[in-house]
């Protein structure tokens, strides 16, 4: 499956050469960088810090009557092999904020994917962006892929970072997503099935002050499903986020996800979820 993560969204951005030399002086405000449009391991490329770590919490919930607040604790801890190469572990839990009668098949309850990723910020630059290169392997550890009999999941993309103005940044990204899956049916015996995902992204983040930061993205992925026809399914995403200190940055969000060709409404309520977030970056 191809991954369109929500607020963190926020997502693939790129070094500039002028805007490195600006970004150096504040090695230590790990999150100012993070919200100007730096991704997280762009962040961490500027600082001298070989081991970094963030910890976060949300809580978002659909748009309709009938959908669950949601919590969520995610937590993320990297190393920097070299200044061009850095390594990283993920994973989060999530969970309906009221529990009573809580069923984990419906709710979703429990450890997302952990995911390990092997990333190059600014790999190569231009005048006046950058190309970043990531990689990253899932493993089954969720309920979903659990269920779904997922084998293992690995992820690439390449993305390149523009800044227009001090104020206005584009990134743009391409990724290709291929996932392993492994059935065992009585009558056939074991089946393998290695899907692939592609997808494109554009956002612009905008620096509404220097502390507040303002992030709008769309993202298209292509599918290929068991009938092997390609399914696309699109996102609209705008994130606002504010640094409080060095460590801890505030972020609120709201997206719409739904297939390109679809019969619900553009924006329906049943297709949109709002949430807020708490980051601690160390």
């Amino acid at each position: 499956m191809i991954k369109l993560s929500c607020a963190l969204l926020i997502f693939i951005s790129f070094i500039s050469s002028p805007l490195m030399a600006e970004e150096t002086k504040s090695k230590k405000d790990l999150n100012k960088s993070q919200a100007e449009g730096l991704s997280y391991t762009e962040s961490l490329k500027l600082s001298e810090q070989r081991w970094h770590g963030s910890i976060g919490t949300s809580v978002s919930k659909g748009m309709n009557f009938y959908t669950e607040y949601y919590g969520s604790t995610s937590m993320m801890l990297s190393y920097k092999l070299s200044n061009k190469e850095i390594l990283a572990l993920s994973g989060s839990y999530r969970a309906p904020v009221d529990l009573v009668d809580a069923d984990p098949d419906r709710f979703g309850i429990g450890f997302s994917d952990v995911e390990l990723s092997y990333s190059r910020p600014g790999f190569y630059k231009t005048l006046s962006g950058a190309f970043s290169y990531s990689s990253d392997l899932s493993f089954p550890t969720s309920n979903y892929s659990r269920d779904s009999k997922i084998f293992l999941s690995w992820g690439n993309s390449v993305s390149y970072r523009h800044k227009l103005t001090d104020r206005f940044t584009v990134s743009s990204g391409l990724g290709l997503n291929l996932s392993h899956f492994r059935f065992k049916r009585s009558n056939s015996g074991l089946l393998v099935y290695s899907p692939l995902a592609a997808s494109v992204s554009v956002s612009l983040n905008t620096k509404l002050t220097n502390r507040i930061f303002w992030v709008n993205a769309y993202a298209l992925a292509n599918t290929l499903d068991y009938d092997s026809k390609w399914d696309q399914i699109q996102t609209v995403s705008t994130a606002i986020s504010g640094v409080i200190t060095n460590n801890w940055m505030v972020s609120g969000y709201y997206y719409w996800r739904d297939t390109y060709e679809s019969n619900q409404n553009v924006f329906d309520e049943d297709r949109i979820t709002a949430g807020a977030s708490l980051t601690y970056n160390f």
